[in-house]
């Protein structure tokens, strides 16, 4: 059965499981392609210092997730199972599909924004659901343009998404609680 309960102060609840405490990870993907743009900008778009930051940078969101769901856990309406079959589709299935020859990389962006479709899915999460799926056809759309600098622009985008995402569910002022 599902009640609302309307709280108040930080939306953020140390050790219940809550869907908004997924704000974080979102928060992280946003600085990650945020420093992704400065990387694109300042490197050029064929250059291999790009998958090492993405390397270290999804690395580092992935142990940042892992240590704040530790204490502040998602709302986990999946199996468990579910979630490490995201967390690791999400960062095989960037970098093999970023590394397709001819794509500019964008396969990254599609596989990055499934997979948040998935985890929003999983948490039964519109919002994370939403900001995947404009990922995802953000980097369709990457496939057919033919813009400069279309690595700079996708991390500017992506960034944008996710840190509007993070913001919102950030100041959810509603949790679903289960009795």
């Amino acid at each position: 059965m599902h009640q609302q309960v309307r709280i108040g102060g930080t939306p953020s609840s140390g050790g219940v499981p809550d869907v908004r405490n997924s704000w974080v990870l979102l928060a992280a993907v946003a600085v990650v392609s945020l420093g992704g743009a400065v990387v694109y900008a300042s490197v050029g778009e064929t250059s291999p210092v790009i998958a090492g930051y993405f390397l270290v940078g999804s690395g580092a969101v992935a142990a940042l997730g892992f240590w704040w769901f530790s204490t502040h856990p998602p709302a986990m309406r999946g199996p468990r199972w579910a979630y490490y079959a995201v967390v690791i589709g999400l960062i095989v299935g960037a970098f093999g599909a970023g590394g397709i020859p001819g794509t500019r990389s964008v396969g990254a962006w599609i596989v990055v924004g499934v997979g948040f479709v998935a985890f929003g899915a999983l948490e039964r999460s519109a919002l994370i659901a939403t900001a995947g799926g404009v990922t995802a056809v953000a980097g369709v759309v990457g496939l057919v343009l033919a813009v400069p600098a279309l690595g700079i622009w996708l991390e500017l985008f992506t960034a944008a998404t996710f840190g509007l995402a993070a913001a919102l569910l950030r100041t959810q002022r509603t949790r679903l609680q289960y009795g």
